[in-house]
């Protein structure tokens, strides 16, 4: 791969801070004698500068600030001596958001003033505190705050609204033995958290990265949600033929990846009539999908009691697994 070809492929990949970067690095590397290691070192650190950069000035656009340039360093402070210039400072850190505290100056400060207590705004109501404060919401606010009520719902961890898994190929031949047992393996991980969940996907969308690091995605919404491993990697066959489809000029593979969206609670199954239609094998309330239901439920089954290589299916079987999927497990969210 050519230089040229190097900076395309960085830019494809967002790393502009180290295409911009990447001549003038490789020179000092080669001046220097770095070591590939110390070379990628500061190429990635090129990158965290630019990325940090860009999204401070991205923030200090959203927030409209009326003068950007001012900061508390350069802030006047004698021409009010009572000023706490200590406090000032402090809340420029932002330090109270991140320790998820209120800051409420004006509010503590009179109250401090008056000899105001936390018992003392526990047994009185919200009137007397809200002439004292001079606003209605705060009275009512303070008063059920020192009984300790807080309407306020605290989400500690939000759940995922979408699964997926992929797998690097390195480069592989773009051939049906080589990505159908992979799709058949990422199908099984993701239909085992939805079934573990009670949830079911109505969209599935794969992706395909070529040896040139181009990615091609395609998706598909289906009329019923579906679950079951052997849907899931139908559905992704049939998106990823379609993707070499369009590029016959792609001869190798070096990623596959498939997503679920738009998911459905799947406790209870609509059984369909028989009427031979095209994909009745993929709906779960058809006699196929029952049987490949009841053969995911037996599999799981077996995996919860005796481990999760107890028993594969023999697609899956196939796949040589890199990174064991009980590491993988550990940065999937949970549903």
């Amino acid at each position: 791969m050519t230089l040229v070809e190097l900076d395309r492929a960085l830019r494809k990949l967002r790393l502009s801070g180290m295409a911009d970067v990447l001549e003038t690095r490789l020179r000092h590397a080669q001046t220097e004698r770095l070591p590939p290691l110390d070379l990628m070192v500061t190429l990635v650190s090129d990158e965290l500068r630019r990325r940090e950069d860009r999204l401070l000035a991205r923030r200090h656009k959203l927030a409209s600030f009326r003068d950007p340039d001012r900061s508390p360093e350069n802030f006047d402070f004698d021409f009010n001596k009572k000023m706490n210039r200590a406090l000032i400072f402090d809340l420029a850190t932002a330090r109270f958001v991140q320790q998820r505290e209120d800051a409420r100056l004006a509010t503590e400060a009179r109250l401090a003033r008056i000899g105001v207590t936390i018992g003392q705004l526990a047994e009185s109501s919200p009137r007397p505190v809200e002439r004292l404060l001079g606003r209605r919401a705060v009275g009512s606010k303070l008063t059920a705050l020192a009984w300790n009520r807080d309407p306020r719902h605290i989400q500690t961890r939000p759940r995922a609204h979408s699964a997926g898994a992929q797998s690097a190929l390195g480069r592989r031949p773009a051939v049906e033995q080589v990505f159908k047992p992979t799709l058949h393996h990422l199908a099984d991980r993701i239909g085992a958290r939805l079934r573990a969940k009670s949830l079911a996907s109505r969209t599935i969308t794969v992706r395909v990265r070529f040896a040139d690091v181009r990615s091609v995605t395609r998706s598909l919404t289906l009329p019923a949600p579906i679950s079951a491993t052997r849907a899931l990697a139908e559905v992704a066959e049939d998106l990823v033929r379609s993707v070499l489809a369009d590029h016959r000029d792609e001869r190798t593979l070096s990623l596959l990846a498939i997503s679920v969206s738009h998911l459905e609670a799947h406790a209870i199954v609509q059984l369909e009539l028989p009427l031979g239609l095209a994909g009745e094998e993929r709906r779960p309330g058809t006699k196929n999908g029952l049987a490949r239901s009841r053969a995911d439920q037996a599999v799981d089954a077996i995996r919860k009691r005796f481990g999760g290589n107890a028993v594969d299916y023999g697609s899956g079987s196939r796949v040589v697994r890199a990174v064991p999927d009980e590491f993988r497990r550990l940065a999937e969210r949970e549903l």
